[in-house]
Formats: C-alpha cells, sequence, structure tokens
C-alpha cells in the first residue's frame, strides 16, 4: 500500500471518465509534452496537462493531471523537488548538459571531496539564478529555445529560487554525483553551471532524475508500459492535494460552497489561508482561502 496516498481509482480505458493525477515516470528522450499527450491517447482522458516540466534528457516524476484535475496543476507546480545527477567537471556547454555544443575545457582543481562540499554550501537557501538560454521559457510566446537555435541572443534575468540541502552522493575528478531538494522553478543545470564556475573549472550536466515532487515518489510512479496494460492508478484530486489542509463540510455548507457563497462554517476554518474543501455527502468540494475573519471563500469548485 502507498503510504501517502491509500484512496487511488483503478480506470480501464473507455470504461468512465479518467480524472485525477497520474504519477509518471518519464522516460529520457521524450518532453514532458509528448509524454502527456501519450497518457491522455492511452487513457482516453478528455483533458491533460502536467504540473512542472522535465528536460527531454530528463528522467523520473512527471505529474500527470487528467480531466478536471487540470484545474489544480497550479497548486502542485509549488511542490518541493527532489533531484539526483551527475556532472563532469573540467567542461562548459552552452546548453549547461552534455547535449549542448562544448565552449570550453579547462583542468580540474585538485580538490577533495570535502573541499566540494565545503563549496557547496554557498548554494544552500534562497539563491538567485538564471535560467539556460536553452530552456522552455517563453519570451513573447516563444520558447527561449527556439531563440536560442536561432542564434537571436535574449538577455535572461536572474531569479529567487531556494536550495533546502545539497548531498554529496560520490566525487571524483571526472564525475560528481549530488542529491538536491530545491523550490518550484529551480534549473538545475543552471545549478551545476554556477558550481562548477565556483569549482574554477565548470562543468556539465549529464544525468538527471527527478526522484520526488512533494510525496510523489518515482518509487510509486508509473511507467508508460504499466499504463499500456489497459489499467491505470489515479491519484484523485483530493488526496493529490494532501499537502493543503483540510475542512469538512455538511451537506447544506457544501451547497453554499458550490453556489461561491463565503460564510461562516459551523466547524471554522482553523487554518488560515489556502485549503482543500470536502464533504461526506459531495465529496472533493474544491479548494478554497480561509479569510482572516475565518470565514470561507471558495477559489475552485469541483462539485
Amino acid at each position: 500500500m502507498n503510504p501517502y496516498f491509500c484512496e487511488r481509482k483503478m480506470y480501464l480505458k473507455g470504461e468512465q471518465t479518467v480524472e485525477g493525477v497520474v504519477n509518471l515516470y518519464k522516460p529520457p528522450g521524450i518532453t514532458s509534452h509528448d509524454a502527456v499527450k501519450k497518457v491522455q491517447r492511452m487513457t482516453g482522458a478528455r483533458k491533460a496537462g502536467h504540473a512542472g516540466t522535465l528536460d527531454p534528457s530528463a528522467e523520473g516524476v512527471l505529474l500527470v493531471c487528467l480531466g478536471r484535475a487540470t484545474r489544480i496543476t497550479e497548486y502542485l507546480m509549488g511542490l518541493t523537488k527532489v533531484y539526483t545527477l551527475k556532472f563532469v567537471p573540467g567542461i562548459s556547454t552552452d546548453t549547461f548538459d552534455s547535449e549542448g555544443r562544448v565552449l570550453e575545457r579547462r583542468p580540474v582543481p585538485d580538490i577533495e571531496a570535502g573541499d566540494l562540499e565545503r563549496l557547496l554550501e554557498r548554494f544552500i537557501g534562497e539563491i538567485e539564478q538564471v535560467p539556460p538560454a536553452y530552456s522552455a521559457l517563453k519570451k513573447g510566446g516563444v520558447p527561449l529555445y527556439r531563440l536560442a537555435r536561432r542564434g537571436e541572443k535574449v538577455e535572461l534575468k536572474p531569479r529567487m529560487v531556494r536550495i533546502y540541502s545539497i548531498k554529496l552522493l560520490d566525487f571524483s575528478r571526472t564525475e560528481v554525483s549530488l542529491e538536491v531538494e530545491c523550490s518550484k522553478g529551480t534549473y538545475i543545470r543552471s545549478l551545476v553551471n554556477d558550481i562548477g564556475r565556483a569549482m574554477g573549472c565548470g562543468a556539465t550536466l549529464t544525468w538527471l532524475r527527478r526522484d520526488r515532487v512533494g510525496r510523489f515518489s518515482c518509487k510509486d510512479a508509473q511507467g508508460f508500459e504499466d499504463i499500456a496494460g489497459g489499467r491505470v492508478e489515479v491519484i484523485e484530486m483530493s488526496e493529490a492535494l494532501s499537502h493543503l489542509p483540510v475542512l469538512e463540510l455538511d451537506e447544506q455548507e457544501a451547497e453554499m460552497a458550490g453556489h461561491g457563497q463565503i460564510f461562516h462554517p459551523d466547524r471554522g476554518c482553523a487554518h488560515e489561508g489556502r485549503i482543500r474543501v470536502i464533504s461526506r455527502g459531495k465529496g472533493f468540494v474544491g479548494t478554497g482561502i480561509c479569510l482572516p475573519d475565518g470565514r470561507l471563500k471558495m477559489e475552485k469548485v469541483f462539485v
């Protein structure tokens, strides 16, 4: 039994409308967009989207939202991510990974694992990071990687991201392995590039796996071959949002919430801010905001 999500639904293709979140193990060699479309075709879902892009060469957890669950992607994108990665010191490329054009080769300094661990401590906390020129970020509706391939120079503005931890898993002068826990919006390729510059020799990402998004682990993820068997394990929306505090309403209150009324629930809003709202009679009602005065204001309604 999954330790985090005990209530899941199994769907047979064509049996009923597929709705919820699929924890997909995206293999390398496919874009996140194409992976989502493949899951959509395999499940027959009417709508599909994902909660956070993975580079085509990367693998691991990709949260695919099906049906009405596409409306909760914004709540999932903000979850903490954990990555395992490998990089080669002494080489710099234009994409910050091994698929790019080599720009420079430099000798690797004679450092020990302890020296690198002390250097990595500089990157813990809130840091300023410049996204890679070859990325899915858009300018004027055009992905940056397309502009870069055309030879167009784009001024990339730094943004703040948070690195919660960096663990050195393996070290040699030819390859380094790390585990990184970070906030949304963090580009691991940029982090590796910055680490390489701090080392004084440059560095290039050679392998990347997203191990976890919030409580969604790659150990529990489904591959395309699992879904191709005709059955897909789908996490219900309320369970997928289990990181949000929950408020249970009675049926009358659920009706009020469903009509967008702002009111004081009988049980009160114990948690100020965003919550998930459920009802015994109607199941998952939606997401809402607990106002400072204790009233409930619905944000997205699903009943």
